[in-house]
C-alpha cells in the first residue's frame, strides 16, 4: 500500500530493508537494501511511496518469507466470504455400540471476513484468518487408529479502513524443536563407548505469521469499457488454417463497443512510441 509521507512500523524487530539516506539532506530516499544481519520479516522505517506488495515480493525473491496463499474474494456488504486451501482428514467417533463413524475435520490455510460499506470509501471489515497443520505432537490413539492433531495459529479483529489502503497482522509466532538421532546398530546402544557411535542433532525452526489484507470497493463496470484484445477470439476453421493460413480468427462484433475493429479488436486510445 501506499503511505506516502507516513512512518511506518507495522511490526518489531530487525530491520529487513535498510534505509538509505542522501548524502546531502539526510532524508531518506526511495531505495532499498536487504539488511547484512536480517533475519526476521519483521521491518520498520521512514520513506516516501513504499508498495507493500514489492516489499513482500522482494522478501520472496530472497527466500526470506514464503507467501502461504493469496486468495481474491469478493462479498456483498454484511455477508461472509470464506477461502480454503488445505484439506480434510478422517476422525473416528464413536456412534452406536460397537460402531465407529468417520468425521471430516478441515486444515490449512483459512480465511473469513465481513465487509460493510459505510461511506463510499471506508470499509468496516471483521476478518479472521486462521492457519493450520497436521502434527504427531498430541496425537491420541482410538481402538488403535492414530489421529493426528493440529497445530493452529489464528487471530480474528475488526478494524476500519479506506478502500484500497491495506492492514497487517502479526505476532503470531511458533517454534518447532526436533531432535534426530543416528547411531550405528548395537555399537550406538552400549553404555559409555556407544557416545563414539551415536550423534544428536537438535533443530529450532521458528515462524512468525504474516497476514496482509487489502479491501476495494468494486462496483459494476460496462463489459465494453474493460474490452481486451483478445476478446471474440475463436479457433480457426480448416478453411482459414490451411487456404488462408490464419492461427486465430475473431467472432463477430459490434462496431460500437471499444476495441471492436473491422479486423478484430484492437487497442483502445493512444499505444505505441514516440521517437524524437
Amino acid at each position: 500500500f501506499d503511505i506516502g509521507d507516513a512512518s511506518i512500523g507495522l511490526f518489531t524487530g530487525r530491520d529487513v530493508i535498510q534505509r538509505v539516506l542522501d548524502p546531502v539532506t539526510g532524508l531518506p530516499i526511495n531505495e532499498f537494501i536487504r539488511a547484512p544481519d536480517a533475519d526476521s520479516i519483521l521491518f520498520n522505517g521512514t520513506t516516501r511511496n513504499v508498495s507493500l506488495n514489492a516489499v513482500l515480493d522482494a522478501l520472496e525473491t530472497e527466500g526470506l518469507v514464503s507467501v502461504l496463499a493469496e486468495p481474491n474474494l469478493t462479498a456483498v456488504s454484511g455477508q461472509t466470504a470464506t477461502f480454503l486451501a488445505g484439506g480434510e482428514f478422517p476422525v473416528p467417533v464413536p456412534q452406536d455400540v460397537g460402531q465407529i463413524g468417520i468425521q471430516f475435520k478441515e486444515f490449512g490455510v483459512r480465511l473469513a471476513f465481513t465487509p460493510i460499506v459505510e461511506s463510499a470509501d471506508k470499509i468496516s471489515l471483521r476478518v479472521a484468518p486462521e492457519v493450520s497443520q497436521l502434527s504427531n505432537a498430541g496425537a491420541v490413539q482410538v481402538q488403535g487408529i492414530s489421529v493426528p492433531s493440529l497445530s493452529t495459529r489464528r487471530v480474528e479483529t475488526t478494524v476500519e479502513i479506506g478502500s484500497g489502503q491495506s492492514f497487517a497482522i502479526a505476532g503470531l509466532l511458533q517454534n518447532d524443536l526436533s531432535q534426530d538421532v543416528r547411531k550405528l546398530p548395537i555399537l550406538g546402544d552400549l553404555p559409555i563407548l556407544g557416545a563414539l557411535f551415536r550423534s544428536d542433532a537438535f533443530r529450532n525452526n521458528e515462524t512468525e505469521l504474516v497476514v496482509v489484507t487489502t479491501p476495494y470497493i468494486v462496483r459494476p463496470v460496462d463489459a465494453r469499457r474493460i474490452a481486451a484484445p483478445t476478446d471474440g477470439e475463436t479457433a480457426p476453421s480448416d478453411l482459414d488454417r490451411y487456404l488462408r493460413n490464419r492461427t486465430i480468427t475473431y467472432a463477430p462484433r459490434t462496431l460500437d463497443a471499444p476495441g471492436a475493429g473491422r479486423e478484430g479488436p484492437t487497442l483502445v486510445g493512444r499505444a505505441g512510441f514516440r521517437l524524437k
